[in-house]
This record gives C-alpha cells, sequence and structure tokens, in this order.
C-alpha cells in the first residue's frame, strides 16, 4: 500500500485538469450570480423609470390611485402582475405631519407613492444574494 500511495504522490499528471475543475467551477458560479445581479440592477433601473412616469401621473390626478399602478407598470416594462402600488396623502401644517382633513389655515399637501417588485433569480435563489422584492419610495408635494 505504501507503493502505491508513494507512486500516486510523486506522479504530476492530470494536475493541470484538477486545477481547471476547481477554478472553472467557481468562475462559472461567480459569472451565473453576476448575470443575475444584473438581472437586479436592470429591474431596479425599470422600476425607477415606472416611478417617475407614475409620479409625473400623479402630480396631474392625485386622487386616481389606479392610474397612478398603471402608470408605473406600463412606464416600467415589467409584468404588472408582479408589481404592486401603494399611494398616501398626508399634510403638514408648520412642519407637523397630519390628516388632510383636520386643521385649517395653509398647509402643505403631499403624496407618498411606493412600488415593490417581486422577482425571482434566473439562475440562483433570489435571497441568498439580493432581496426577492425591489422597493422604490418617492415623496412629492401636490399642493
Amino acid at each position: 500500500m505504501r507503493k502505491l500511495w508513494a507512486r500516486f504522490s510523486a506522479d504530476q499528471e492530470g494536475g493541470s485538469v484538477v486545477e481547471f475543475a476547481f477554478v472553472g467551477t467557481f468562475i462559472a458560479v461567480c459569472l451565473i450570480a453576476l448575470i443575475d445581479i444584473g438581472g437586479a440592477i436592470n429591474s431596479f433601473s425599470k422600476l425607477s423609470s415606472g416611478m417617475r412616469a407614475g409620479s409625473q401621473y400623479a402630480l396631474r390626478y392625485p386622487d386616481d390611485n389606479s392610474g397612478i399602478a398603471q402608470a408605473v407598470a406600463s412606464a416600467s416594462n415589467l409584468p404588472a402582475a408582479d408589481i404592486t402600488v401603494a399611494t398616501s396623502q398626508f399634510c403638514e401644517w408648520n412642519g407637523v405631519s397630519g390628516s388632510c382633513s383636520a386643521g385649517s389655515g395653509s398647509f402643505a399637501k403631499y403624496m407618498s407613492l411606493t412600488a415593490s417588485y417581486s422577482m425571482s433569480g434566473r439562475y440562483i435563489y433570489a435571497n441568498a444574494v439580493y432581496p426577492a422584492a425591489l422597493s422604490k419610495n418617492i415623496v412629492m408635494r401636490i399642493k
């Protein structure tokens, strides 16, 4: 048995194949992860562009929640079934936030627009590298 072990430990043939198997596997996993993360960055960019369109629509029609959601979904070029849009309005009097129906005098009216996109990784499980839902929030003054 010692002679066999001595013969195998002295033999250098095939070492480059074993090294390539280890390094090649690592490089392939890194490449697949980069492609997946690139897809997440692309989806976030599309969601941001949809939010810009939704905020422009909200400035014209602040009470049309379904129209705002439709503007975000259509401008983002993402699957509309995976996008959730939530809006809320609030007012401020002298720096204090509150309901828009309460209070009197001059106030500033704001709208918060939040969109989230549920995504799944194409190659890797999404929660292992990045969150499974991308989210974007915009707060704007409408009055």
